[in-house]
């Protein structure tokens, strides 16, 4: 049998003790590291903020992550729709448009006095 002195054991479980402190960080930052991946898999499907680079929208979360505000992120994310094919306005001319009656400079002219 291995006798071991109070000064040895007292070691080990300092050493013990900063071993799981270390790992316990890493499995957090892991954890945060997946979460994050996920939400940007997401938001990138529903295409939320489709012009940030994906390292723009990485970084974003992971701010947020660490100022503890993740979970209203994810919250807002998965109550939002499908934004992809969402289309706010069109400029093609082949949507039936119909050519105003008024000219250019009619509408300047009521834009900059306010009368017709």
């Amino acid at each position: 049998m291995v006798k071991v002195s109070g000064v040895e054991m007292a070691q080990f479980l300092r050493k013990l003790a900063a071993d799981y402190r270390k790992l316990a960080a890493e499995n957090d930052e892991y954890k945060m590291r997946e979460r994050v991946n996920r939400l940007q898999e997401k938001m990138a499907s529903k295409g939320i903020n489709p012009y940030a680079t994906e390292e723009e929208l990485r970084d974003s979360l992971v701010k947020k992550a660490q100022d503890g505000r993740l979970e209203i992120v994810e919250e807002a994310i998965e109550l939002s729709g499908d934004l992809s094919g969402a289309k706010l306005a069109s400029l093609d001319a082949s949507d039936n448009a119909k050519s105003s009656d008024v000219s250019g400079a009619e509408l300047r002219s009521f834009v900059l006095s306010g009368s017709e």
